[in-house]
C-alpha cells in the first residue's frame, strides 16, 4: 500500500497540469461557451448505429465490432441500439445536448475503468465485494460482457457527437479525458480493496478525496472546451503559447 499515496500525489499533478493546459483555451473562447451549435441536424442516433455497424472504422473499432456481434447476442445489441434512440430523445430535449453527449462519454469511461479493475480482483476480494454491493455485476462473464456494451455504446456516442456537432479531433478532449482516467485507474483497485476493510486510513483517504475534487473540476473544464479542439502532445500548458494549425483549435 505504500504505493499508494505516490500514485494518487502523480494523477493528481497530472491532472492539475492538463487542467492549466484547458484553462488557456477557455480563455481564448469564454464569450463562445456552452456550446450547442449544429454541424448537420438531419444526422439521427438510428441513422447512425446502423451505419457504424457497417461502415469502414480504424482497426481498434473493428476489432471492438467483430466481438460486440460475436458475443453479445441480437437482443443485447437491440437493448443498445434502443437505449441510445432514448439518450438521443432526452438529450435532444435538453438545453444543451453536446454538454449531455459529453457527461456521458465520460461516464462511460468511468464505467470502464472500475468494471476492468473489479475483474482484475482477486477471486476471493471480488467475491466479496459482490456481496457487499448487489448493484456490481455479479459474474466475470456477465461483467465481460457489459464492459463490452458499454465501448460499443461508446463508440457510436463518439460517432454521433463527432457528425451532428462536429465534436471530435486528434487528442481531443475525450483522448485527454482517458489518458488522466488511466491515472485514476491506478489507485481504483487500492479503493476498492479499503471499501472491503473496515479500517480506511485517513490520510489515504484525504489524498483520495483530493483527487476526487480536481477530477470534477477537470471533467468541467473539459465540457467547456470548444469542439474540434486539439491539444498538442508537446504542450506546456504554463507557456501561454498562441494556438497554431489550421482546422481545430490547438493549446
Amino acid at each position: 500500500m505504500d504505493s499508494v499515496p505516490i500514485l494518487i500525489t502523480s494523477a493528481l499533478v497530472l491532472t492539475l497540469l492538463v487542467l492549466g493546459g484547458i484553462a488557456l483555451v477557455l480563455r481564448r473562447h469564454r464569450a463562445q461557451r456552452p456550446y450547442s451549435t449544429v454541424l448537420d441536424e438531419t444526422v439521427r442516433m438510428d441513422d447512425i448505429w446502423e451505419q457504424w455497424m457497417e461502415m469502414e472504422l480504424p482497426d481498434s473499432l473493428h476489432r471492438l465490432r467483430a466481438e460486440a456481434r460475436q458475443t453479445l447476442d441480437s437482443h443485447q445489441r437491440d437493448a443498445i441500439r434502443q437505449d441510445l434512440l432514448d439518450f438521443e430523445r432526452e438529450t435532444l430535449d435538453g438545453r444543451y445536448p453536446l454538454t449531455r453527449l459529453r457527461q456521458e462519454m465520460m461516464a462511460s469511461v468511468d464505467r470502464r475503468i472500475i468494471n476492468i479493475e473489479i475483474l482484475r480482483l482477486e477471486p476471493r476480494d471480488k467475491a466479496r465485494l459482490r456481496k457487499q454491493q448487489s448493484d456490481i455485476v455479479q459474474t466475470d462473464s456477465h461483467a465481460r460482457e457489459y464492459i463490452l456494451a458499454n465501448e460499443l455504446r461508446l463508440a457510436v456516442l463518439r460517432e454521433y457527437a463527432a457528425r451532428r456537432y462536429g465534436d471530435r479531433a486528434e487528442n481531443d478532449w475525450l483522448e485527454v479525458y482517458e489518458k488522466a482516467a488511466q491515472f485514476k485507474q491506478r489507485t481504483t483497485r487500492s479503493r476498492l480493496m479499503r471499501g472491503l476493510e473496515s479500517d480506511v486510513e485517513s490520510a489515504q483517504d484525504a489524498r483520495q478525496q483530493a483527487i476526487d475534487v480536481v477530477d470534477r473540476q477537470l471533467q468541467m473544464r473539459l465540457l467547456q472546451v470548444p469542439p474540434g479542439t486539439s491539444f498538442r502532445r508537446d504542450q506546456r500548458p504554463a507557456t501561454g503559447e498562441s494556438p497554431r494549425g489550421t482546422g481545430s483549435t490547438e493549446i
